[in-house]
């Protein structure tokens, strides 16, 4: 009986933490062996005693994702000549094409040490996306032979943008009490925006920051989501606020 009700709890608290960094869709198997269990449910046990936090089972499956391929080969300029291993700019490097330029995809937001892929887009160089993104799967499937295989290559200390949601109680202060948490987790504000349900006394606040990497996106929104009032701060993607 202990077991089961310490899985269910440790379940919770961990769906909670891979749903605030958008990692809840994928499969917790490949970190097993990283804690030396062999059970998902003894995973959950381990997180409700207190002997794995879940920002630490968030950060292994995030690595385990990591080094993953991209979707389809990479195209060759031609039969007889091996593909070149060219720099995209803003520190990618983009597989079997020469130098073009890049964007980082709106609707996924990759941040660095996620597994990416390039989609070769007509007339705006190489498109980056997360490689579980389903705008990706979409092309993927329609369009295959303009995926491009693309990793982070040298890090620069660079930053990128990322959207997170915020929901809390309206009250007196709220925003300034996240703004001031922001910058003291040295994150940038790019952007924000809010609504009020007046009659149930909530807020729904969106912002637009800049993160360095994806440990300190899932460090701020923990930290988030200790602020009063606030009851669940999480990251976007192209789900939107579902």
């Amino acid at each position: 009986l202990d077991f089961a009700r310490n899985a269910a709890e440790g379940k919770e608290m961990l769906e909670r933490e891979l749903r605030r960094v958008a990692l809840l869709q994928h499969d917790l198997a490949p970190v097993l062996a990283r804690f030396r269990l062999t059970r998902v449910e003894d995973l959950y046990v381990a997180v409700a005693l207190g002997d794995l936090g879940p920002h630490q089972v968030a950060r292994a499956l995030h690595e385990s994702l990591a080094p993953a391929k991209s979707p389809t080969p990479a195209p060759r300029l031609s039969p007889a000549t091996p593909p070149p291993r060219g720099h995209g700019g803003k520190g990618f490097v983009i597989e079997g094409v020469g130098n073009l330029l890049t964007q980082l995809a709106r609707c996924c937001q990759p941040v660095p040490g996620e597994p990416i892929a390039g989609y070769l887009t007509r007339g705006r160089g190489v498109s980056i996306h997360r490689q579980d993104c389903a705008a990706l799967e979409r092309l993927t499937a329609d369009t295959p032979e303009r995926i491009v295989a693309v990793d982070w290559g040298r890090r620069d200390g660079g930053s990128y943008a990322v959207d997170i949601l915020i929901r809390a109680v309206d009250r007196k202060w709220l925003l300034k009490d996240i703004t001031n948490l922001l910058a003291e987790s040295d994150v940038h504000v790019l952007a924000t925006r809010s609504r009020v349900d007046e009659r149930r006394g909530q807020a729904e606040l969106r912002f637009t920051l800049k993160v360095g990497d994806f440990a300190q996106l899932g460090a701020v929104l923990g930290r988030l989501e200790s602020v009063p009032g606030v009851s669940s701060a999480r990251r976007l993607g192209e789900e939107g606020a579902r």
